[in-house]
């Protein structure tokens, strides 16, 4: 399973790559009160960048939630006996 996401992802980076460099031209960007020009390769390799970071970071928070959950579930050890009674 794991050779088969590295070469689905593999496949994929070579797809988005081999497209961005066959878009080449120049467009205009708007964002908000902000207007530029950029390459489509910059925009489309950049939400790609952008996806990849967001997702990371999404699955960091679920395994982090979950790595809590499981140790709010552990009882805690019961406590010494005390001798002499």
């Amino acid at each position: 399973m794991q050779r088969l996401k590295f070469y689905l992802g593999l496949l994929t980076g070579t797809a988005l790559t081999l497209f961005a460099l066959q878009n080449l031209q120049t467009i205009p960007v708007q964002l908000l009160l902000w207007h530029t020009e950029l390459p489509l390769v910059v925009i489309v390799l950049g939400s790609a960048l952008i996806g990849a970071i967001w997702a990371s970071l999404w699955i960091a928070l679920v395994r982090w939630r979950g790595a809590r959950a499981e140790s709010d579930t552990v009882e805690p050890p019961p406590p010494p006996a005390t001798p002499g009674l």
